[in-house]
């Protein structure tokens, strides 16, 4: 194909020199321009990363929560498209003869993604320019560092990759930096503007740029080298490389120094014949492998060593991406950080990319091992401890910058290296194979295809980084992510330690081979003497096959004379086939046994007729039954007290000698665990309440052995348990004894005593709460119980107890304070006044970012915290705490930042400002509750919270009814208890009437769906009552309350009364809540008939609810 006239005018110049050739062919213009490239295409990668959020929502109208996800997914496009550009551009470029056009090329698809970056209104302009760039990006990885390879002498390789690392540790960090400052003094546009101008020099340096093998036309003086170089637009391996390369591929850039580089090429005349046979003048070709017949880009990937550098990349890449999605978001979350503060939160990680260079300078002076895997352990460090950066503080701000400092200082160490060892492995592996006989990578070479499969591996990180680290921090917290992150570094340190630079143990070997050969050597130098009388060595190779590879692998100091350069080849193991070998032959399994033993019955013919006479002199017995009476009972009891009297009267003799009263401890043992089988006869309770049983067996609770304790203990749970199936009756009887006999107040007792880190007494302490569960299982036990003061503390200081792992009885506590606050409001007064809020908040506040695991114990544990903190607030005192304790905002918190505990912490917010009248006719009472729920009002739109409960309003999903419930009690609780004229209820009529009034008609919406649910409902339940009386009409009613409210009667109920309000307060809101119920058919008429159906339902002592109800009744009129 024909190229354009205007690519042929910017890559030939004729026979005339162009202006400035020696500069623009030096090895500092090309290292500089490829740097250029890089930093132009990272820096146009990251300049829209702390941008794109708000530009989402401001040009794109996308919400707020949704626009983490979609960062990351356009960051992960660009990754995507540099995965599968990468290849297809590095096969492409080996076969070309320049490395200058495809940058050319490179760089307009550059410019075309940034045009549709600026001009994007919606998705499918972002997703098509990111696409662009990562193809771009793929060209310059591929392309440039091939250019550079081509160029720059190997020992000085690493440190020009280390400038390459800083132009792309500098574009990738400097950008989001330049683009969070710029976007907020000056726009959208002015962004892009930095872009077009970066661009304009880019495109200057790369048409300026003169590769080495096309400034040697111009030479004046050209040696031989540079006219065979001439001669050959990409010189092969054999004649570019082979003077200067070492030969062991394990050797990696421990190279000669003494041995100067002469690239770009030499003369195919003075390059030393790679191979030169022992015993042979022909040289040996040796058949190709599968391996060989690839192209290099598949046949490099069975080298170990590559493997190793390309993992680290990913890791690498990985590691720098991840912070793009989520640091941003991040810090304006936790922070409230402005686009222009988190952008320069970047500027930590992008100080320390200066020492690239000097990163590079250490892997050309002492290797690429050392240097990369102590930058990777390193990073661990840091990386781990951005866990602890959780609050909103100074100290976090200065510690998160110190360790994004650490981080970028540590990560620099890794990628000079990573990119010279491709180079590295390239010219090893040629060498390797041209000195084996077989032909190298042709003319080409295969640098831009090895650099194609970096950028493959780079790409898979930048795709995989901020892909996990978002849904990391999505689903489990920023600290969850930063532990991961950690570790992923850690583990790379061992593949990077003993693979880059060849593998690590084969280092000893081959310096024993080198010094072997020379010894070998010399040696023959003075047999030559005398060689005449001397029998001639038979070379290995002479012998049978099988015997030479024995020879070769068992003997490493046999007497075979090998140069020490044949040796090194040789013992290259670096592409060995690793693999399972075949499994031995085993000899045939005996066959079963002489004697049977094992298949057999084991037992000769006397044993088998002795054991079935037994058997028939068992079946004929008669199998007698117990009968379990009255009669068995009064035994039974009779047996308990004489092992309970018995044993009180061993201790009693033997009080200093435990040995001689605990057998008749074990007897006492025995015996109440006999009493077990009566949980099958409930029947029997009565009778044994009569013996008096039951009251000696709660007095066991106070044994002073626990073991006999707790097994008491166990006992009673088990008969009070509701798996018995007792009558009511029975089981009245039964407890009403037992908490006769003092059976609460000695379970209570026992809690101080038992040592839960023994794993008997935390049995004993799971029973105990499994006893007082089943207690309540009854009403009246319930306030009888929460009166116990002790238990209340108790309970409260058990569920604060630190643990690595939620225990059950921990679990238990929480459990068993929800259930005493259910049924209870003087429960929840006592709660509140043991100080319980703060308690329970506390406890609660860890789940504002981070989410228990699904199904567990903790998620149980968190669950019933929230429903016990839930109903206290209800309570004037429960409000009052709440508010001290700045409940308010930590719900607040939960709401914006949370995942599970959001919907749990709008319902404590629901019931907190609300407020239930008392049912007793107490004006000072039920002014209280008022004044709480107002200040609780009040309390929320101070602390900023209209903002997070509007948004959540907005972007509830039709199937999230629970959360939609709680929002509209909120704010019909503000209208109804927000005093009028005041800035915060001002507040909230202004949300409600803000852009255009969408609350307004999300709030319609809403209504005209639980409507629809209650009407359907309700035809339902009408079709089902025909027939039926009047009685059986009102019994069937109440029977479908419950039903009928989980169908939206309540939602419903609560949208109304909130569209009421806003019909009174506001004549804008009442034409746009016309309008919208118009556009159905619906008018006020049918918010009037929701009211009245609630102001039925209203209790007659409800003075103030009934009263707003009729006020707002007629307001709808």
């Amino acid at each position: 194909m024909a190229r354009p006239a205007w690519l042929l005018k910017l890559t030939q110049h004729g026979d005339k020199p162009p202006f400035l050739l020696k500069y623009r062919s030096s090895n500092v213009f090309i290292v500089t321009t490829v740097a250029l490239a890089v930093f132009t295409d990272l820096f146009l990668y990251g300049v829209i990363v702390p941008v794109m959020p708000y530009a989402m929502e401001e040009r794109m109208d996308i919400k707020e929560d949704e626009a983490q996800s979609k960062v990351s997914t356009l960051i992960a496009i660009y990754g995507a498209a540099t995965l599968v550009a990468s290849p297809v551009c590095g096969w492409l470029a080996d076969r070309s003869s320049s490395r200058r056009s495809p940058l050319l090329l490179g760089l307009l698809a550059l410019t075309g993604a940034t045009v549709l970056l600026n001009v994007a209104t919606n998705m499918g302009y972002l997703i098509a320019g990111r696409l662009l760039q990562g193809v771009s990006a793929a060209v310059v990885w591929t392309v440039g560092l091939a250019l550079l390879a081509d160029t720059v002498p190997q020992e000085h390789l690493a440190q020009a990759m280390g400038y390459v690392a800083l132009a792309m540790s500098a574009g990738i960090l400097v950008s989001p930096i330049l683009g969070g400052v710029v976007f907020d003094k000056a726009g959208y546009n002015a962004v892009f503007g930095m872009c077009y101008a970066l661009l304009g020099v880019d495109v200057l340096l790369r048409l300026l740029l003169v590769e080495k093998k096309v400034a040697v036309r111009w030479d004046p003086n050209p040696s031989e080298t540079a006219a065979c170089a001439a001669e050959e637009p990409s010189p092969s391996f054999s004649e570019k490389r082979a003077s200067h390369a070492p030969l062991d591929e394990e050797s990696g850039p421990e190279y000669d120094p003494t041995t100067k580089s002469t690239r770009p090429g030499i003369s195919e005349a003075s390059a030393p014949d790679p191979v030169t046979p022992h015993d042979s003048t022909e040289r040996h070709v040796p058949e190709k492998r599968l391996r060989d017949r690839l192209p290099p880009i598949v046949s490099l990937l069975y080298s170990r060593r590559l493997l190793a550098a390309l993992f680290a990349a990913i890791i690498q890449s990985s590691l720098i991406t991840a912070f793009d999605g989520v640091l941003t978001i991040y810090v304006r979350d936790l922070f409230n950080f402005s686009a222009t503060a988190a952008g320069l939160l970047f500027l930590p990680l992008v100080i320390p990319s200066f020492i690239s260079p000097v990163a590079g300078w250490v892997a050309d002076r002492f290797g690429g091992r050392y240097p990369a895997s102590t930058g990777f352990l390193l990073a661990t460090i840091p990386l781990v401890c951005l866990r602890f950066v959780d609050q909103n503080t100074l100290n976090d701000k200065v510690l998160l910058c110190a360790l994004l400092a650490l981080i970028g200082l540590t990560l620099d160490f890794t990628f000079p290296p990573l990119l010279a060892e491709i180079t590295h492995v390239v010219d090893q592996k040629e060498k390797k194979m041209i000195a084996s006989g077989k032909p190298g990578y042709g003319k080409g070479g295969a640098y831009a295809q090895a650099y194609a499969l970096f950028n493959v591996a780079f790409a898979a990180g930048c795709t995989v980084g901020p892909l996990v680290a978002g849904a990391i921090v999505d689903s489990a917290g920023w600290a969850t992510m930063s532990l991961v992150l950690g570790l992923l570094s850690a583990v790379t340190t061992v593949p990077v330690f003993l693979y880059l630079g060849g593998w690590f143990f084969a280092r000893k070997k081959k310096v024993e081979g080198l010094t072997i050969g020379l010894i070998e050597q010399q040696n023959d130098l003075f047999k030559n003497t005398n060689a005449a009388t001397k029998r001639k060595f038979e070379h290995p190779s002479d012998l049978d096959p099988t015997q030479a590879y024995k020879s070769a692998k068992l003997d490493a100091h046999s007497g075979v004379k090998r140069s020490p350069m044949r040796a090194s080849v040789d013992e290259d193991d670096d592409d060995d086939e690793a693999g399972p070998s075949l499994p031995p032959d085993f000899a045939p399994e005996d066959g079963d046994d002489e004697e049977g033993r094992f298949f057999g019955g084991g037992l000769d013919e006397n044993a088998i007729d002795a054991i079935d006479y037994l058997d028939a002199h068992d079946a004929e017995e008669a199998i007698v039954e117990d009968k379990f009476d009255t009669a068995w009972v009064r035994k039974l009891a009779v047996g308990f007290e004489r092992k309970i009297n018995k044993n009180a009267e061993m201790r009693a003799k033997h009080e200093d000698d435990p040995a001689k009263f605990m057998a008749s401890e074990g007897d006492l043992d025995e015996s109440i665990k006999s009493l077990s089988i009566l949980s099958e006869h409930p029947e029997l309770y009565e009778e044994f309440v009569k013996t008096e049983s039951a009251a000696r067996l709660v007095e066991l609770l106070a044994h002073e052995n626990t073991d006999i304790a707790i097994g008491a203990i166990e006992i009673i749970s088990e008969l009070t348990d509701d798996d018995v199936e007792a009558e009511q009756e029975q089981w009245d009887v039964l407890v009403g004894a037992m908490l006769e006999a003092g059976l609460l107040s000695l379970l209570i007792s026992n809690f101080t005593r038992f040592d839960e880190s023994e794993e008997a007494d935390r049995s004993g302490v799971y029973h105990s709460l499994s006893v007082i569960e089943n207690l309540l299982s009854q009403p009246a036990n319930v306030d009888m119980i929460g009166k116990e003061t002790k238990l209340l503390k108790w309970l409260l200081g058990r569920i604060q107890k630190e643990e690595t792992r939620t225990s059950q009885n921990k679990l238990y506590a929480s459990e068993i304070l929800s259930i005493l606050t259910q049924s209870s409001s003087a429960n929840r007064r006592r709660i509140a006044s043991e100080n319980g809020v703060e308690i329970i908040l506390t406890q609660l506040a860890p789940y504002r970012r981070s989410d228990p695991e699904k199904e567990s114990e903790e998620e149980e544990y968190m669950e019933n915290l929230f429903d016990t903190l839930t109903l206290v607030v209800e309570e004037s005192e429960g409000k009052s705490q709440f508010l001290e304790a700045e409940g308010v905002e930590l719900c607040l918190l939960m709401v914006r930042d949370g995942k599970t505990s959001k919907s749990r912490a709008l319902k404590v917010l629901d019931h907190a400002c609300g407020y239930a009248e008392p049912t007793a006719a107490d004006e000072s009472a039920n002014g209280t509750a008022i004044n709480q729920a107002a200040a609780v009002c009040e309390k929320v739109v101070e602390a900023r919270g209209l903002k997070p409960i509007f948004s959540t309003f907005m972007k509830t999903k039709k199937h999230d009814a629970e959360t939609t419930e709680h929002i509209l009690g909120i704010f019909a609780s503000m209208l109804r208890s927000l005093p009028a004229d005041t800035d915060a209820r001002l507040r909230v009529l202004a949300k409600f009437l803000e852009k255009d009034y969408e609350k307004i008609t999300k709030l319609v919406a809403l209504r005209r769906e639980y409507a629809s649910r209650v009407a359907a409902f309700d035809a339902k339940i009408a079709a089902q009552k025909k027939g039926l009386s009047k009685s059986e009409i009102e019994e069937f009613d109440l029977q479908n309350v419950a039903e009928r409210l989980s169908e939206g009667v309540y939602a419903l109920q609560r949208a109304d009364v909130i569209l009421a309000w806003l019909v009174a307060e506001d004549d804008g809101a009442k034409k746009a809540i016309v309008k919208e119920l118009g556009d159905r058919d619906e008018g006020l008429e049918d918010v009037r008939r929701t009211l009245r159906e609630q102001l039925d339902g209203v209790l007659e002592v409800e003075r103030a609810e009934r009263e707003m109800l009729e006020t707002l009744v007629e307001f709808l009129r």
